[in-house]
């Protein structure tokens, strides 16, 4: 009885490490964007991936446990992002960062975000 209640343990133990990696989002922004302190990204567990222009708007990809955690930092940081898109893929994994711009964006999917520019 208790063999399936610690697989049971084990399992949902180890999909919660897995929820805690976070996610990567894609953010339009309104310009350039301005470096943040590394204190406030240890703090709010951010991963400023990459910054760049594509069709002539700016963006940042950005790696947050959450959206909280990323409508957190961009308030403390003043900016107020466009859009907000998530990636179905790691921005940095093998294979998709050799892609060039255009096809990586493919992978984007824009999400309902409440603390962008409407």
């Amino acid at each position: 009885m208790y063999k399936p209640l610690l697989a049971v343990t084990a399992l949902v133990t180890g999909l919660a490490g897995q929820a805690t990696i976070g996610e990567q989002y894609v953010v339009q922004l309104g310009g350039p964007f301005a470096e943040t302190s590394e204190g406030l990204r240890k703090t709010l567990k951010i991963n400023e991936i990459e910054t760049f222009t594509h069709d002539g708007k700016s963006y940042i990809v950005i790696g947050a446990p959450t959206e909280g955690y990323l409508a957190a930092y961009f308030h403390a940081n003043g900016h107020t992002p466009k859009t907000v898109s998530a990636i179905g893929a790691d921005w940095e994994g093998a294979g998709f960062d050799g892609l060039p711009l255009d096809r990586r964006m493919l992978f984007v999917t824009p999400i309902n975000c409440e603390f962008c520019a409407h």
